[in-house]
Formats: C-alpha cells, sequence, structure tokens
C-alpha cells in the first residue's frame, strides 16, 4: 500500500511541476490559431515552444522520479515525441483530408524548431552559453 501512496504522490508531483509546461503551449496553439491563424507564425513558435516544454516535461520529470538524466537524454527523447507527433498530425491530416499536415518540408521544419527548443532549454538549463571566469585566463 505504501507504494501505492509512493506512486501516487510522485504522478501528482510530476503534474503539477512538468505536465503544465505542454499542455500550456497546446492550448496557447490552438487559442492563437484561431485568432492568428495557424501559419505563418502560430506554428512555428507552438512548435518551437513545444520542444522546451516537452524537454522540460523530461527534465523536471526525471528530478521528481530524483534520477539523473542527461542532456543528450533530454534531447532525443524530445526528438522522439517530435517525430511522433508529426506521424500522428500527418496520418489524420491525410485520413480526415485536412490541410494541417502541408509537406514533407513542413514537418521536417517543425521537428528542426522542436529540436531547437529542447537544445535552448538546455542550454539555460546548464547555463552553457555563459563562458566561465576560468576560460578567460586561458586566452
Amino acid at each position: 500500500m505504501n507504494s501505492i501512496n509512493s506512486s501516487t504522490n510522485v504522478a501528482l508531483q510530476i503534474s503539477t511541476t512538468a505536465l503544465w509546461a505542454p499542455i500550456l503551449v497546446f492550448i496557447l496553439h490552438h487559442m492563437a490559431a484561431q485568432r492568428l491563424g495557424h501559419e505563418p507564425y502560430v506554428d512555428p513558435v507552438s512548435h518551437f515552444l513545444g520542444g522546451v516544454a516537452i524537454a522540460f516535461f523530461f527534465w523536471r520529470s526525471a528530478e521528481c522520479l530524483q534520477r539523473s538524466i542527461s542532456d543528450r537524454w533530454i534531447i532525443g527523447a524530445t526528438v522522439l515525441v517530435a517525430i511522433a507527433w508529426e506521424l500522428m498530425e500527418a496520418g489524420f491530416s491525410i485520413r480526415a483530408g485536412s490541410i494541417m499536415y502541408w509537406s514533407l518540408a513542413n514537418s521536417l521544419r517543425d521537428l528542426v524548431l522542436g529540436l531547437s527548443g529542447a537544445a535552448v532549454l538546455v542550454m539555460l538549463k546548464n547555463n552553457s552559453w555563459r563562458r566561465s571566469p576560468d576560460s578567460n585566463r586561458n586566452q
């Protein structure tokens, strides 16, 4: 019974500290697309922010599980989610005959934007865009 309570607590912690980000991006995408249209701005921004949000989800979920997670794993898992998303989007669009799935080029752009978002989060998380004070001494 104790492990069930522990699992429930971890699931609740993940929901409140990690899952909110992808849900927020999805809601903002829906609201912005209704007002501004899907292309040319809302979709690219949403895919970039989606990459940030999914990477954030993996990073914070690992922290909730008290596990260490490598930056490569965060980016790789985010890319897998982005690929699955694009395949799902293409499948639904083709089946429904909608215009959501524009082209292979559009999907590749979306994947690059998602990967870029994940990479930016990892850089921000690690402060890797800053130079350490010691690196200036070695030059």
